[in-house]
């Protein structure tokens, strides 16, 4: 949960602007204003410009086969699927019966494009956001604020794909009517893709156009296949090792993928880009709608028991024009509707307090669902400086949309939500031997071992327990500690299998005819899905947290903190992705202070390496750290802030997604200045 809470015109008034300028071409402006007229209206308007060099992905390990399962290895002479090339389309596969048995059932890849080829002059993170408001008192104890959020930004991002977010936006309208117990909030929010395209797609259409500058139909993937495949046989004819002929294949094929610092290039690059046909063009064109409002009230039962009740809904307008969900009949209608109450009540001169909390939702997709919470907190201590914590609650995770209703078809792969009548399939441990395929004509029998089911989606269950403590241990010494053990039902994970689009089992002509290529061929049913479901496991995960903060004195403060977080794999299912993509231990030391004018801080980060599990990519991201310095001075006289800065100090290992970018020092200088 994020609580943000601005600033309020009525109480801050005045011109703030923050300006920073550093290494990247990275620059930074902010500013608010903010003005109150007369004692019941005030308005206020912040601004905020970011530009900088982006970070872009470089990883060329080969992808691994839990999302391309005919992957070669990293070096291979028929070429392999690198986690941040795109285009490396795997076009060929030998056949069962190919002349030559070293090859037989192994794939060809081109050597596709890297991320900086692909993105060319896109290259500058940007963002810009614009947010006015209006509040208007319409008694001294109830408060009514209106206002908007103009959000544009360039960007990559990471999910099924690498994306490149260019001009993305969204528009957010929002109002409330606050009192001292009360409020009623809603807000309106709409995203459009600008100029967005995914990486993944316009590499592989690039690679499937047909040859430029002649009168054919032939793509640049047929080209290079049909010459790697020739002068492969050439070679093994004319008495050459398999070594030696996939190398000489690679030698004559390479040359003949499309060169990217040509005219031709630069052209299908930005055809592609701008074209938002799905199976031929790149371009994204999210537009979904969210309305959503809720209300809240605290009643006073007296001075020592409170109870809170509200209740929210949300309306979704999901909409893609087929390029990430199921909408090519129009917008996707879905909706939420909760309640909740809280009640309160302390004793024993306020040390102990003890809640009760309850929550009910319903679904459009789902049954609905109770959630219920017991917590006590209990103080020691003269001052009450001793506080001891525990609680116990059931919650549940509703799937998200994507999980819902994804619809994207990777080629190699259809990305498929869940919500209809599941999915019968097979394992594809299955396609480790072909000839069961061949014996499953006569005998479909032989099969059923490789039989894979998964049921519509329900909610996630979590039941956590958690204990801990925050107090002062010393005069300047404070902690916060807590241990959580958390079992999940039904968690939410997802499969990769061979299925029918439709749900339905494939029969065994249709897996030999989809058989090898890898089911890539988007006109028929057959393909290889990847489907969210819920696990007949129980998911267990547990951990501790613990800081400390040491105020020495106003110059010098230490802080610190450690959190250990394990997820139990002992009962899970072989290939069963949870998602978890959290390290196991990870900390934070820092100093902090301020003498006289000057301001500093300095803090220490470092994340244990860790297994990460996307749809775009699998795999262990090493131990990384940062270490990040800022010092400020004051001149009153001027209301300013002179300002220096540094992440990544260091410039170490900081990498935090696999198949991410490597994210090294950005230092900068800055002013602030403040108009009362």
């Amino acid at each position: 949960m994020l609580l943000q809470n601005s600033k309020d015109p009525f109480v801050s008034e005045g011109l703030s602007l923050r300006l920073r300028g550093g290494e990247r071409s990275f620059f930074d402006g902010q500013v608010r204003y903010a003005k109150k007229i007369g004692d019941k209206f005030a308005f206020k308007v912040t601004g905020a410009y970011l530009t900088a060099n982006d970070w872009l992905a470089g990883n060329y390990s080969a992808t691994s086969k839990q999302v391309q399962s005919n992957n070669n290895a990293q070096g291979s002479s028929l070429g392999y699927d690198a986690v941040n090339r795109y285009g490396d389309v795997d076009g060929y596969t030998f056949a069962a019966n190919f002349p030559f048995p070293e090859v037989r059932n192994k794939t060809v890849f081109m050597p596709g494009f890297e991320e900086k080829t692909l993105v060319g002059n896109d290259d500058q993170a940007k963002s810009l956001k614009i947010h006015p408001s209006v509040s208007y008192l319409l008694t001294s104890s109830i408060k009514l604020t209106a206002g908007a959020n103009y959000n544009r930004g360039t960007a990559s991002y990471q999910s099924t794909s690498r994306y490149r977010f260019k001009d993305f936006g969204t528009n957010q309208y929002h109002g409330e009517i606050k009192g001292e117990r009360w409020f009623v909030r809603g807000q309106s929010i709409q995203d459009f893709g600008g100029n967005s395209y995914d990486l993944s797609f316009l590499g592989s259409f690039i690679q499937t156009s047909p040859i430029a500058g002649g009168n054919t139909t032939t793509t640049y993937a047929q080209r290079y296949y049909g010459t790697y495949v020739n002068t492969y046989v050439g070679a093994r004819t004319a008495g050459q090792t398999d070594a030696q002929a996939q190398a000489a294949a690679k030698v004559a094929a390479d040359p003949l993928q499309l060169d990217p610092t040509s005219a031709e290039f630069s052209a299908l690059r930005k055809q592609i880009i701008n074209d938002a046909t799905v199976g031929r063009g790149a371009r994204l064109n999210p537009c979904s709608l969210l309305n959503e409002g809720n209300a809240q009230y605290n009643f006073q039962l007296s001075e020592t028991a409170d109870l809170i009740v509200g209740g929210a809904y949300r309306k979704f307008r999901l909409g893609s024009q087929g390029n990430l969900f199921s909408d090519t009949d129009g917008r996707i209608q879905n909706h939420e509707l909760g309640g909740y109450a809280q009640l309160t009540k302390k004793f024993l001169q306020e040390r102990l307090k003890l809640a009760l909390a309850g929550r009910v939702d319903d679904f459009k997709n789902f049954k609905p669902a109770f959630s219920p919470r017991a917590s006590a907190v209990y103080s020691l201590g003269e001052n009450k400086q001793h506080n001891f914590r525990a609680s116990y609650g059931q919650a549940f995770r509703s799937p998200s949309q994507t999980e819902q209703y994804f619809y994207n078809d990777i080629r190699t792969g259809l990305l498929i939500g869940n919500v209809g009548n599941g999915f019968q399939g097979y394992n594809l441990a299955l396609f480790n031997s072909p000839q069961l395929l061949t014996a499953a004509q006569s005998n479909p029998a032989v099969l059923q071992p490789y039989e894979y089911n998964i049921a519509p989606l329900k909610l996630e269950q979590v039941s956590t327990a958690e204990i801990g403590y925050k107090g002062a241990l010393l005069a300047n010494l404070y902690a916060d500690v807590s241990y959580y053990r958390s079992r999940y039902q039904d968690f939410i994970g997802a499969q990769t299998f061979v299925g029918n689009t439709d749900g339905s089992r494939p029969t065994p002509q249709q897996l030999a005819a989809g058989y090898p290529a890898a089911y890539s061929d988007q006109s028929k049913p057959t393909r290889v899905l990847y489907a969210y479901y819920n696990s007949a496991q129980e998911v267990r995960t547990q951990g501790v947290t613990a800081g400390l903060t040491y105020y020495f004195r106003k110059a010098f403060n230490l802080t610190g903190n450690y959190s250990l977080n394990v997820l139990d794999r002992s009962n899970l299912p072989e290939g069963f992705q949870t998602y978890f993509n959290t390290p196991k231990h990870k900390y934070n030391v820092g100093a902090n202070g301020q003498v006289g004018n000057l301001s500093y801080s300095v803090n220490y980060r470092w994340v244990q390496g860790h297994l990460q599990e996307m749809p775009f990519a699998v795999g262990t991201i090493r131990d990384y750290s940062t270490t990040d310095a800022y010092l400020g001075y004051t001149v009153p006289k001027l209301g300013s802030t002179f300002q220096a800065g540094i992440s990544n100090a260091f410039n170490a290992n900081n990498v935090q997604v696999f198949g991410g970018p490597q994210i090294g020092r950005l230092a900068y200088l800055g002013l602030r200045f403040d108009v009362k």
